[in-house]
C-alpha cells in the first residue's frame, strides 16, 4: 500500500478522533484493571489536555492516509514544553498497518522534531496491560525509568 504522511499542528487534532477511538478500544480490551477508566474516557477530554499541553508549548501530529482509500490509518502526537521535555503522547496505527515499519517511521519522525527543538529529555507513557508497546518502545531506545502504579477503587 501507498502512504501519505501530512504534517499538523494542534488544528489537525479532529482528524485523528476515529483512530483515537479504536487506541481507547484497544487499551479498554488488554484486560487492565483500568479498564473502567478507558471505558469512560472521551475524545472531548483528551483533546482538552492535549491542547492545554500545545498551549504550554509546541504540538506535532503526524497522520499516516491511505493513498487508495484516502483513509487516514495511522497517526503520532508529540509535544513538548519549554522546560525540554519531549513526549510521544499517543501512537496508534490500524491492525492491518503494524508490523510493517509505519510506527516505527511515525515515532522517528517525532524524535527528529523534537532534536529540531533541542528537547533534552524524551518520554513515553504506555498504559498497563499494552506489554508489546513496551517492546516496540524500547526497540527505538527507551528505558524504562520508573514505574507508577495507582490504586484501584
Amino acid at each position: 500500500m501507498a502512504y501519505e504522511y501530512r504534517i499538523y499542528d494542534q488544528t489537525g487534532l479532529d482528524l485523528i478522533e476515529p483512530l483515537w477511538q479504536k487506541l481507547n478500544q484497544h487499551h479498554a480490551e488488554q484486560g487492565s484493571a483500568f479498564a473502567a477508566d478507558y471505558a469512560a474516557n472521551t475524545f472531548a477530554q483528551r483533546k482538552r489536555e492535549l491542547l492545554a499541553k500545545a498551549a504550554m508549548g509546541r504540538f506535532h501530529l503526524v497522520i499516516a492516509w491511505d493513498k487508495t482509500s484516502g483513509q487516514a490509518v495511522a497517526y503520532c502526537a508529540s509535544s513538548a514544553v519549554p522546560q525540554g521535555v519531549g513526549e510521544v503522547e499517543s501512537l496508534y496505527l490500524d491492525p492491518g498497518e503494524r508490523s510493517h515499519g509505519m510506527g516505527k517511521h511515525l515515532v522517528k519522525d517525532a524524535l527528529q522534531w523534537m532534536d529540531s527543538l533541542c528537547v533534552k529529555k524524551k518520554k513515553v507513557v504506555v498504559y498497563s496491560g499494552n506489554e508489546k508497546a513496551v517492546g516496540f518502545y524500547e526497540k527505538m531506545g527507551f528505558k524504562t525509568r520508573y514505574l507508577v502504579m495507582e490504586e484501584v477503587g
